[in-house]
């Protein structure tokens, strides 16, 4: 029975109404939503908890309203009860606890990892992401110094750097190498800074580590790529003067070979001299095509043919004891290249698939395709997102390191023996995918085996066939010799030896050394059957350049261009005329006696 009441509850109450009488009334009212659903097993609880009080409660009432009720029991039997409402507490304390939910939140799922060390060293927070990168749990860092966790060699760095931080009061950041392999990090960096109390004292030191080894990947990787294209660039200035000393040999020696008795020890040395200058062309070819600049005709290809040609190629080049395999994908895109270059970059990349198996072993040729988005490419600065066809060669050999991989596309980079490799065939493939408008990459496992992919873009044309030999040019004619050509070219000995060579043809020469003594012979001098000029040359007028200002003058002048370089340097010169002919150097002289004679005759 109630003796006394409080006057909040009024209305609901009588003296001499039951404690359960009143606890039946506010679930009735909805004042006790916790009980709903279990009325009777709630009202025998709350009973108890009056008749023996154990200390204060919390309970939530209708509308969001809280109670604490302190009640205690009296000497006589009856018990005291007072309800103060604590409402404004609650929420204040319900809105502290989800801002620290919503911070433990963003602090264990912050994409760095972030801790926190005392002035004695020891950890005293992490975050989840700390737990991750550095594969330790919470219980075995918390309350520990970094010198039971780590090596000496490691904890001495963190150590010099805290006491900088204390000692300094400001952040310092510094870029690491991850050296245990089995870390899901490669690089990070580390930033620390100092933790205030509240009496702007520091009281400890806070730790930033972020992952930054996709950055450093892509930093290597430009690197890499300034590199190559550095190197490319110097290889084809390199290939391109080499031609012209080429060419001076070449051009000399035939016309010693005039001059010298035919015995069989002359002719011995002078096809030997002939033999050189034709290895010393297709070194040089080689370095153009690592440098994007050797002559290119690309064309719709049917990849699976390709890869079928090439096997059986291989087959009778590699030898009995290497397998040679295709797997190409059902309905493999078409690809676009030159399919000679391509033959010879598969080629190349067989060839040292085989020395990779000294004891013999498989060959695999494939072919997939392959869409690569924007972020795919991001891990190659020379892609652009696209649809490409990807032709593989594997095999099952001794593999690479990764310091081998990451030079093996370089000029004269070779693992091979001295005198066993000239270091040029990756670097040619890899030039000519590039300038084929794709990429290559190596994946290789040292003892396993490696895979060279050579990506090239998918082209919706329709494949090309073969030409038919209607469209091939006729051999030249014999006819007789005569005219008179107006030689242009910038390197006298060069211009010498051509110009030699073509007074022994039969043919009258006026030389130039560039465009404008060039002009000048045009408007001063005879008239001309030919203009024989170099591409590239000193001053504000090339090759080109000079064509076009002739050919008005005088409609009916043949030209041939001759150059050290390749056909993109006269890729815009199709307006010129049909048929635009380019004899690249170095060039013997029958095959110019052969050029000139077609474009004559």
């Amino acid at each position: 029975m109630f003796r006394e009441f409080n006057k909040d509850i009024a209305e609901l109450i009588e003296p001499g109404v039951t404690f359960e009488t009143l606890t039946r009334a506010g679930i009735k009212y909805g004042l006790s939503p916790d009980a709903l659903g279990q009325e009777e097993s709630w009202i025998k609880a709350r009973l108890e908890r009056h008749r023996n009080p154990a200390g204060p409660v919390e309970q939530e009432r209708k509308g969001g309203i809280w109670h604490l009720i302190q009640e205690q029991r009296l000497k006589d039997g009856s018990t005291v009860s007072i309800f103060s409402d604590i409402t404004d507490r609650k929420k204040a304390e319900n809105a502290l606890a989800a801002s620290e939910e919503q911070f433990r939140s963003v602090f264990n799922h912050a994409p760095t990892a972030i801790s926190l060390k005392d002035l004695d060293g020891r950890n005293r927070l992490i975050n989840k992401t700390y737990e991750r990168f550095f594969s330790l749990s919470a219980e075995n860092v918390l309350g520990r110094t970094l010198a039971e966790i780590y090596t000496p060699e490691v904890n001495a760095r963190h150590e010099a750097n805290d006491r900088k931080v204390v000692e300094s009061r400001n952040i310092t950041v510094e870029d690491i190498e991850v050296t245990r392999q089995d870390l899901p990090v490669r690089h990070l960096r580390i930033a620390k800074f100092p933790v205030f109390d509240q009496f702007g004292e520091v009281s400890g030191v806070g730790t930033f580590a972020t992952d930054i080894s996709a950055e450093k990947a892509a930093e290597e990787r430009l690197i890499q790529s300034q590199k190559m294209e550095a190197v490319g660039q110097l290889t084809g200035g390199i290939a391109h003067e080499f031609n012209n000393l080429l060419q001076v040999v070449a051009g000399n020696i035939e016309l010693l070979a005039g001059n010298i008795p035919p015995d069989e020890k002359n002719s011995r040395n002078i096809q030997a001299i002939l033999r050189n200058v034709t290895r010393g062309a297709d070194l040089t070819n080689r370095l153009l095509s690592f440098s994007r600049r050797q002559p290119l005709a690309p064309r719709a290809l049917a990849i699976d043919k390709i890869l079928t040609d090439m096997q059986d190629l291989l087959r009778q080049t590699l030898g009995e004891t290497i397998n040679v395999r295709t797997e190409t994908a059902a309905d493999v895109w078409t690809g676009e290249a030159d399919p000679l270059q391509l033959e010879n970059a598969l080629l190349n990349l067989a060839l040292n698939a085989r020395d990779a198996m000294p004891d013999g072993g498989t060959i695999t040729l494939s072919a997939v395709n392959v869409r690569l988005d924007a972020a795919t490419v991001l891990e190659h600065e020379e892609a652009s997102p696209g649809d490409y066809v990807m032709l593989g060669v594997s095999d099952n050999g001794s593999g690479m390191t990764d310091e081998e991989i990451s030079h093996a596309f370089e000029p004269f980079f070779t693992t091979k023996d001295i005198g066993k490799g000239t270091g040029l065939g990756l670097s040619m493939v890899y030039g000519f995918a590039q300038q084929s408008g794709g990429f290559a990459e190596i994946e290789s496992v040292v003892g396993e085996g490696t895979i060279m992919r050579l990506y090239l873009p998918r082209t919706t044309e329709a494949q090309d066939e073969e030409a038919v030999d209607e469209d091939r040019p006729l051999a030249p004619s014999p006819g007789p010799n005569g005219g008179t050509i107006l030689l242009v070219e910038d390197d006298g000995d060069v211009r010498a030896s051509l110009a030699a060579q073509l007074t022994q043809m039969g043919y009258r020469v006026i030389e130039a050394e560039d465009g404008a003594e060039a002009m000048l012979a045009i408007t001063e001098g005879p008239r001309f059957e030919l203009l024989f000029t170099d591409v590239v040359m000193p001053g504000n007028m090339s090759g080109l350049d000079l064509a076009r200002r002739i050919l008005p003058l005088q409609p009916d002048l043949k030209v041939l261009f001759t150059t050290g370089y390749s056909e993109d340097v006269v890729a815009d010169a199709g307006h010129l005329q049909d048929g635009i002919i380019l004899l690249r150097k170095p060039f013997n002289k029958d095959q110019l006696a052969d050029m000139i004679a077609q474009i004559l005759n």
